[in-house]
């Protein structure tokens, strides 16, 4: 009787260990789909109130880090403009720094540029790059030039976005 109830005892142990396990670990992936979805937030916080342009996801430093759980990422710039507008955004060249090759890189993307996007006075974000990278990929870190042209200006700026793709890990991509 006294087995019995130490089976028992364990048992239940172990799937409470277990639950409390798969909270941390989902506790973990969840910041990082947050910083994913608040990457445009993050873009704002770049700008001055009195500074107009563009400005891109990863460009100046700012380190961009996203989490490749088999599901697509996208990836914008903002406009912060006076006067409306047109611009055209267009992908240059995608290419790997480090980790995977440049040529596996360019099959995870599913969309790149934009042509003839309309801005109004204020903040206007634009994604420009879709990719998905696959679940078991190794730590890469990519760069995209990004060619955007203001049709009202008839001028052309060159931007780099970079940002580092991390493996979740086929375990925590189940548990949540």
């Amino acid at each position: 009787m006294g087995t019995m109830v130490t089976i028992v005892l364990v048992v239940a142990a172990l799937i409470l260990g277990l639950v409390l396990v798969r909270k941390i670990m989902c506790a973990g992936l969840l910041i990082t789909e947050d910083i994913t979805k608040e990457v445009e937030g993050q873009i704002k916080g770049l700008f001055g109130t009195a500074e107009y342009g563009v400005k891109c996801v990863g460009e100046g430093g700012k380190e961009i880090k996203i989490g490749a759980d088999g599901g697509s990422k996208r990836l914008g710039c903002v406009i912060i403009t006076d006067t409306a507008g047109s611009y055209d955004f267009d992908i240059i060249d995608i290419k790997s720094l480090s980790g995977v090759r440049t040529e596996e890189v360019n099959r995870w993307v599913l969309s790149e540029g934009r042509s003839d996007v309309k801005v109004s006075p204020g903040s206007t974000t634009v994604n420009i790059l879709t990719i998905k990278p696959p679940q078991k990929v190794s730590a890469t870190t990519v760069e995209v030039e990004v060619e955007v042209r203001d049709q009202n200006l008839d001028s052309v700026e060159t931007h780099y976005m970079q940002f580092d793709i991390s493996p979740v890990g086929v375990i925590a991509a189940g548990l949540c």
